[in-house]
């Protein structure tokens, strides 16, 4: 796809993927006043569809050099991380080997389901921040910029998150479950 492409920005895939990303936003930003149980189920039900509307859309390639705009600072990002911490609580450890570090390790790498989400988040706020400007060439820019980075980062993110998720909500053979189905 070239930069002439640009007038598929408003297709009805792409309109799915951006309803899909801003629903995803917005539970995030309202993670405090959500029970952890609701907010784990919500997780279990958006990022695939997420995943799903991803891969249908974010092909966008370019090789013009595109400044864009990103809206969400380290003090936000801190701070949606910090309230999906406190929501998970003790479930928000857990141990990855789908990470770049492994290569140099043989131990599973420590992550959080708090900071995986918050990344999924700037992502997905940055690219929906752009679009709500509606403006083709940065649409565009934006629709490339998010290609690259869910194939290089968020991508991967999404379905590791999605393994202690589903265990915090499913494992019957723990305390978990009975804590979160409560």
């Amino acid at each position: 796809m070239t930069i002439t492409d640009t007038s598929q920005y408003h297709s009805k895939d792409i309109m799915e993927f951006v309803t899909v990303g801003f629903e995803f936003c917005k539970r995030i930003e309202n993670v405090n006043s959500t029970k952890r149980k609701d907010f784990i189920d919500s997780m279990l039900k958006i990022l695939p569809l997420l995943y799903v509307k991803s891969q249908i859309v974010l092909n966008f390639q370019t090789d013009e050099d595109f400044y864009l705009e990103h809206i969400v600072t380290e003090a936000d990002y801190n701070a949606i991380q910090n309230s999906i911490a406190d929501t998970m609580s003790t479930y928000d450890d857990f141990l990855d080997v789908f990470q770049e570090d492994m290569k140099y390790s043989d131990e599973p790498i420590h992550c959080t389901v708090s900071e995986c989400l918050a990344d999924i988040y700037q992502e997905l706020a940055d690219f929906l921040y752009v679009f709500k400007q509606d403006n083709e060439e940065s649409t565009y820019a934006a629709l490339c910029e998010i290609s690259d980075s869910f194939a290089e980062r968020w991508g991967q993110i999404l379905v590791n998150v999605m393994r202690p998720l589903h265990e915090t909500k499913y494992n019957v053979h723990s305390d978990i479950y009975q804590e979160v189905n409560d």
